[in-house]
């Protein structure tokens, strides 16, 4: 018992004695210690950061690529305006005046149609608006759609006077047709294509061409 007792006062003293150096070593395994468990978080840190940025990138990627399937995949329709008179003859003449429009679809998937229409305006300035009326915006079946490389086509008219007709050939005024598609892809995203031809006559041949500056030429 006594051999103890005099150990532990050995050890006492010897720790006394040595105090700031054990402090020093304590501090020296603490400063070790802390540092080695900052680098760890740091490398878990950093590779946190390295796997968000990999999985945004994957992301982005993939958002990229389904954006470009359906760019690449999905209908688009465009418009061919077309009179049906070859010249405009007789000019004296009165009566209906015939236009044939066809909308063809130029994308690689089919254009669901929702609604169509066209009409004929005689007036000296391009549209602004288009019309309201029923002939002009023709809501049609789900069922009716537009094959790729293939056309939807409608038929429309004006009656348009003599006096009237004299006019736009000496270019006094100007008959416009103007119209919209509206329709859907085969992954049900919106569409549409308005338009504004314009009425010209060239070497005595009457046609239709697409109307500069319009701003009803749009498509989506």
């Amino acid at each position: 018992m006594e051999n103890i007792i005099c150990w532990l006062l050995v050890i006492s003293e010897w720790l006394e004695s040595h105090n700031g150096a054990i402090t020093a070593i304590a501090t020296v395994f603490m400063a070790v210690f802390t540092l080695r468990l900052w680098v760890s978080t740091n490398r878990l840190w950093q590779e946190s950061v390295s796997s968000g940025k990999t999985a945004t990138t994957a992301a982005n990627t993939a958002k990229e690529s389904v954006i470009s399937l359906k760019a690449s995949e999905r209908a688009y329709v465009f418009v061919e305006v077309h009179v049906e008179e070859p010249i405009f003859a007789g000019t004296q003449m009165s009566g209906d005046f015939f236009v044939t429009i066809k909308f063809w679809n130029y994308g690689k998937t089919p254009a669901i149609i929702e609604l169509v229409g066209a009409n004929l305006k005689i007036q000296l300035q391009p549209p602004e608006v288009r019309s309201n009326s029923e002939e002009a915006n023709r809501p049609l079946p789900p069922s009716l759609a537009i094959a790729s490389n293939n056309f939807y086509e409608i038929r429309v008219k004006l009656n348009i006077p003599s006096a009237e007709r004299m006019e736009m050939v000496s270019k006094k005024t100007n008959l416009y047709c103007v119209g919209v598609i509206k329709y859907r892809s085969v992954l049900n995203d919106p569409c549409e294509t308005v338009f504004c031809w314009n009425f010209v006559i060239e070497n005595y041949v009457s046609v239709f061409v697409v109307t500069d500056d319009s701003i009803l030429n749009r498509r989506t």
